[in-house]
């Protein structure tokens, strides 16, 4: 996962680890930081069913899956307490 604009001027590639290190460059503190991870988890969580209302074919959601299903999102949950 590998971005056009890159949160770090040395790495474009996207992981929370980056994200959390340059977070205070951009005037967010730790609390915020978290809670925006939070957000994210939640929203992000529910991601298949939301397809699936959607309409998005088994094919589709499947093609998508890497965007959603990946270490960094393994690693916010458990950051954020497991959210599902």
């Amino acid at each position: 996962r590998v971005h056009a604009l890159a949160l770090d001027a040395d790495d474009a590639t996207a992981s929370l680890d980056t994200l959390l290190e340059v977070a205070p460059r951009f005037g967010m503190r730790s609390a915020a930081s978290r809670q925006i991870v939070q957000e994210v988890v939640t929203a992000v969580a529910g991601w298949q069913r939301a397809a699936a209302r959607c309409g998005l074919s088994r094919a589709d959601v499947e093609r998508m899956e890497s965007a959603f299903v990946h270490a960094d999102f393994a690693a916010a949950q458990r950051m954020v307490g497991g959210v599902q």
